[in-house]
C-alpha cells in the first residue's frame, strides 16, 4: 500500500484494505494513516503491523 506498511499477496485484500483510506475512521493509527470504526480493529493492526 502506497500510504501505509500493509502489503499481501491477494488483490481481494489489498482492494478491501484500500477502503481503510477512503473512509474517515474515529479510531486511528498511531504510527500510519490506518483507521477504522471499532478500537479492536486499529489495535490488531499496530499488532501486525508495527
Amino acid at each position: 500500500c502506497s500510504e501505509c506498511e500493509y502489503t499481501t499477496q491477494r488483490r481481494k485484500h489489498f482492494e478491501r484494505h484500500e477502503w481503510c483510506h477512503a473512509v474517515d475512521y474515529p479510531f486511528k493509527c498511531e504510527y500510519c494513516s490506518f483507521s477504522s470504526n471499532t478500537e479492536i480493529a486499529v489495535k490488531r493492526h499496530v499488532a501486525s503491523f508495527h
